[in-house]
């Protein structure tokens, strides 16, 4: 068990990177779209849940039949490769994310912008883990509790 416990603590550690944009952080950004709309401050967390939802179907209807042709597994991908497929994705999105964020600092501090605020057209940017939520072992949990004799639905 400890080896799993190792290996799935880098996917917890990527959606607690999610999670942790939070109510005080959404409202530190630039929230106006246009002149009469205004994002909720904590609508921002909620992005990541309705990504999430939307990438579910996206995976079973189109990336499982696809994969299916070619690894003859009646789920596109065992358990492990999904496994090896979310942890290695977690990686690249958090060495993408730590480049950004050095290069946004860079030009923060180069531009003296440190007291204005960010603005939030880049908050669907930051929402690339729908790809990690996919492909994780809570399409596994959910698969397992809802399969039919024949296979998955």
């Amino acid at each position: 068990m400890v080896p799993i416990w190792a290996t799935t603590c880098c996917v917890s550690l990527v959606f607690s990177q999610l999670v942790t944009f939070t109510v005080s952080q959404g409202a530190s950004l630039d929230r106006k779209w246009g002149e009469h709309f205004e994002v909720p401050a904590a609508s921002p967390s909620a992005i990541f849940v309705i990504i999430s939802l939307l990438a579910v179907p996206i995976y079973n209807r189109l990336f499982v039949p696809l994969v299916r042709k070619y690894t003859k597994h009646p789920y596109g991908l065992s358990p492990l490769q999904r496994l090896g497929l979310s942890i290695i994705s977690a990686i690249l999105l958090m060495c993408v994310a730590a480049l950004v964020e050095k290069k946004r600092v860079t030009c923060v501090k180069d531009l003296g912008l440190e007291e204005l605020p960010l603005g939030s057209y880049g908050l669907p940017m930051r929402c690339g883990g729908w790809y990690h939520s996919s492909s994780s072992p809570h399409c596994d949990l959910v698969n397992s509790t809802t399969k039919h004799e024949e296979g998955s639905i």
